[in-house]
């Protein structure tokens, strides 16, 4: 919601001297959107305003009968910028105006007689937008700030147009305020590198920096000069007061340059807010009067600086922030009956404004707002992390990081999240074949280590890093809604809708603030990124019509078994086993060993049975007491495998991409699953991190949808390589390890065999597992090299035999007799091989949901036509036709 209107007041002070304010009226500007700054013309008759519609408004108030104020009406209306105006100016004399936007250009605008207003000059010599502009106190000199850091310095040439005259570059970062001396030898500027600093004046159009005021913890957003009640002695330049992100208002007296003395400092002036504007008062008499606007929706009045009489405040619309105070600055005597101060209330109050805004704080969750953290910025990004409960976590999955994950863990610089949480190195996988009592050893390459540990720890380490990072918040509260913003009806979502958890300050979470007790919020923010995990509430919200349902085929069922023995150290152990699941297992602590038993549904009814009766006489021997004594005294606690494809985000290629809501994408399992056999999940979502802090390094402005969407098709294909290998090997793997038919276990029976071959039958594999290379192509040649090799075993290996009913199975090697019926079996077993891998492979390439028949049906008829035109061409005779 924006608030289009400028209000005034009156004040003055009553018998006992105390400062008195009060509301006098509202201007209803018609601007279409949310005015952003004005300016007083030195007559004090006019008034302009610019606002977010990208236009400038002329008031005048006209008079009454007996020669009163009376009502403001418009007397003009100055287009011409392309996107919102950021800031507008009267000269000294008021016959020139000046305007600057976000489309990086100054404007000159000189008023004609009857009120009209003539463009005068176009500056374009700023790269980024530009954030205010000022007229020199005397002289026809126009100064603008912009975030490209500079300042620049306009005259007029007689003989041509208006030009710049010379740029100030000292800044580090972007500069939003400006403010000249009452005698206009000085220049003040306010940036986001914390400073303000003071201009000299050196020559006709030469400054130099000759001082800096330090002190800010964060972004200084205004800075205002007056004349100030000080001792008006030789070298007097007057007072000096600044404000921004840190809520601390500070009024420095400017002696001889560059000396300068602070004379008072407001902490919290404005509670926890940013304030966004501060001004001083010309009247005579009221010079030590200072008003200022934040985003609590609070105008407050101050005066007698550094004396005893408290702040005053004049409270607007408290549902609205404020961005901007002034006071008429009136050459001779006010045309007003009452002094006015003016303010401009603009975008509805949003006290929990964000530019990030992160939903979960998991494995996913708690990377990006550390990654977004350190993005070179030239302002930090605010980033918000919600999270339903802070309390550590208790999973019997996401335990296991492949070395492909530790490398993009140290990407992110988050590899001390692995200390202090006895986490266990991992060197690589032993797969055993139970029913043959074979076993086989497949070391990671190179002395790649993954790590397992306990999940809840590793959190816990996460969320310490997120809450420590810059600009990170953390906050515990459980997400109900997406708000999205109503106004503009552009489904674009706003931020979230929130209950923050009742917490007493005995028991505070990692890194978050005291709680409210069950207190709804909105927080709002730029963009919002949900990463709520495989149960996601908002996935069908965000995908819309394109949402798909995660596919679950199986369940993990998962203990801890104590002081167990794996077959190899430090290995992960896959046990396959006769008509059942795999069974998976690892060491997460120095005596914790988790065993992950999967299990088809419909899940039987007494689980623990099940598991002692037929998948734990299968294990290896040392584990048998171990896990007879986790299934009695532990709980069983079950998870459900589901697959979900990726489907992009923000490109639109359909009508009900149309649809989908704007500034908002989900990441991790919310979007994208896997089976959890191989332990990829993990792996994908620190190299999707990676991948999209990459890309944000660009994105200047996260409001800009169209940049995000630029960013999130990148994102979607260039994760790929890593994640569509991750997320084909676990699928198919798990349909071998699981293998429930003859021609399946065909391709089981050979995918052991091919690891017995050592060498790069067994490097290539495992280096795909473990996402040290990451390539579909080569995932495809060692999947199919596994598929014919298992037709070579299946012709070359003895196999176990049974002729007569009456007789035990033996070993019998294949004779040219069995060859014709091999033959059969070897296609059927290819084909198999076909239907494991290509569908898979097809909801990588695949970008739109599965559930979405129309863009499927367009998408192939589309291929169709071109594939027809090619085959047509090739099969074309052209000599016969003449060619």
């Amino acid at each position: 919601m924006a608030h289009k209107s400028v209000r005034l007041y009156t004040y003055h002070e009553d018998g006992e001297g105390t400062l008195k304010v009060s509301f006098l009226t509202s201007i209803p500007t018609g601007h279409t959107k949310t005015v952003r700054a004005l300016a007083w013309s030195p007559s004090g008759k006019n008034l302009a305003t610019a606002s977010f519609d990208a236009n400038v408004g002329v008031w005048e108030q006209e008079e009454d009968e007996d020669g009163q104020p009376g009502e403001w009406e418009c007397v003009g209306t100055l287009e011409g910028h392309e996107t919102e105006c950021k800031s507008v100016a009267y000269s000294s004399e008021g016959n020139l105006l000046a305007s600057c936007s976000r489309d990086k250009t100054v404007w000159v605008w000189e008023l004609v007689p009857e009120s009209e207003f003539e463009c005068m000059g176009v500056m374009m010599e700023h790269t980024q937008d530009v954030k205010c502009v000022s007229w020199h106190p005397r002289e026809e000199i126009l100064a603008s700030a912009s975030y490209d850091d500079t300042i620049k310095l306009y005259v007029d040439d007689p003989q041509d147009d208006w030009y710049c005259v010379n740029s100030l570059a000292a800044h580090e970062s972007t500069v939003w305020s400006l403010a000249w001396s009452p005698n206009g030898n000085y220049l003040a500027s306010a940036s986001a590198d914390k400073t303000v600093k003071i201009w000299r004046r050196t020559g006709q159009y030469d400054f130099d920096c000759v001082l800096v005021l330090e002190g800010n913890e964060r972004v200084v957003y205004s800075v205002t000069w007056g004349i100030g009640k000080g001792k008006q002695e030789d070298g007097y330049l007057g007072w000096v007061a600044s404000a921004g992100g840190d809520g601390v208002i500070r009024e420095t007296s400017e002696g001889k340059p560059p000396s300068h003395r602070l004379l008072t400092r407001l902490p919290e002036a404005h509670g926890v807010h940013d304030i966004n504007s501060v001004a001083w008062c010309s009247r005579s008499g009221y010079e030590d009067l200072l008003a200022s606007a934040g985003d609590d929706g609070v105008t407050s009045v101050n005066n007698d600086i550094g004396g005893s009489r408290p702040w005053k405040e004049a409270v607007a619309p408290k549902k609205f922030l404020n961005f901007l105070v002034s006071f008429p600055h009136c050459r001779g005597p006010c045309p007003y009956s009452l002094p006015v101060v003016v303010t401009v209330p603009g975008l509805a109050i949003m006290q929990n404004q964000f530019d990030v805004l992160i939903v979960g704080a998991g494995v996913v969750g708690c990377s990006l707002a550390h990654a977004l953290s350190t993005l070179k910025r030239k302002t930090p990004l605010r980033i918000a992390l919600l999270e339903r409960s802070m309390d550590e976590p208790d999973r019997i999955v996401g335990e296991l990081l492949q070395p492909g994950g530790v490398m993009a863990l140290k990407s992110l610089g988050l590899e001390h999240t692995l200390e202090n949480i006895d986490a266990i190195p991992v060197d690589g996988y032993c797969v055993v074949d139970s029913p043959k009592s074979k076993s086989v050893q497949i070391p990671y390459p190179n002395g790649h280590q993954g790590r397992s540990f306990h999940h809840g720890k590793f959190i816990m380490n996460l969320r310490r890093a997120a809450s420590k990072a810059k600009g990170v918040q953390v906050i515990e509260a459980t997400v109900t809604d997406l708000l999205r913003d109503q106004a503009s009806n552009s489904n674009r979502v706003i931020g979230v809708s929130a209950i923050r958890k009742e917490r007493t300050e005995g028991a505070m979470p990692v890194g978050s603030s005291e709680m409210d007790n069950d207190k709804k919020e909105s927080f709002f923010a730029d963009l919002v990124v949900i990463a709520d995990g495989c149960f996601s509430n908002f996935r069908t919200q965000v995908m819309g019509q394109r949402a798909c349902k995660p596919v679950t085929k199986s369940y993990f069922v998962g203990v801890v078994l104590e002081d167990a023995s794996l077959p190899y150290k430090h290995h992960g152990t896959v046990v396959l086993t006769k008509s059942a699941g795999p069974v998976l297992l690892y060491q997460i602590g120095t005596h914790d060993t988790r065993m992950l038993v999967d299990i088809q549904a419909p899940l039987p009814s007494d689980l623990k049975s099940h598991i002692a009766e037929k998948i734990i006489p299968q294990l290896p021997s040392s584990l048998h007491i171990p896990a007879m004594e986790a299934i009695k005294k532990d709980r069983l606690r079950r998870m459900p495998n589901s697959f979900l494809p990726p489907i992009q985000q923000g490109h639109h290629r359909s009508n009900a991409d149309n649809d989908a809501p704007k500034s908002v994408f989900l990441l991790g399992d919310a979007w994208n699953m896997r089976h959890p056999l191989t332990g990829g999940g993990m792996t994908v979502a620190f190299n999707d991190v990676v991948v999209l802090r990459d890309l944000f390094e660009d994105v200047r402005d996260f409001k800009d949808w169209d940049g995000i969407q630029s960013v999130l098709h990148r994102w979607h294909w260039k994760r790929k390589p890593l994640s569509s290998t991750v997320n084909i090997l676990s699928v198919a793997l798990y349909d071998l390890f699981g293998a429930d038919d003859d021609r399946l276990e065909v391709l089981r029976t050979g995918c052991f065999k091919y690891f017995e071959l050592g060498g790069e039958c067994v490097n290539g594999p495992v280096s795909l597992l473990s996402a040290i290379i990451q390539s579909p192509a080569i995932l495809f040649y060692h999947f199919f090299s596994v598929a014919f090799y298992s037709i070579w075993v299946m012709f070359t290996h003895p196999r176990l035999v049974k002729r007569r009913p009456d007789e035990k199975p033996r070993l019998v090697t294949p004779g040219i007799v069995d060859y014709p019926g091999l033959m059969l079996k070897s296609l059927l077993v290819f084909w198999t091989a076909i239907i494991v891998f290509v569908p898979l492979m097809w909801t990588e390439i695949r970008w739109w949901s599965p559930d979405d028949a129309r863009v499927t049906r367009n998408t192939l008829v589309g291929l169709a036509i071109p594939a027809g035109v090619i085959l047509g061409l090739a099969t074309t005779d052209f000599g016969r036709i003449g060619f």
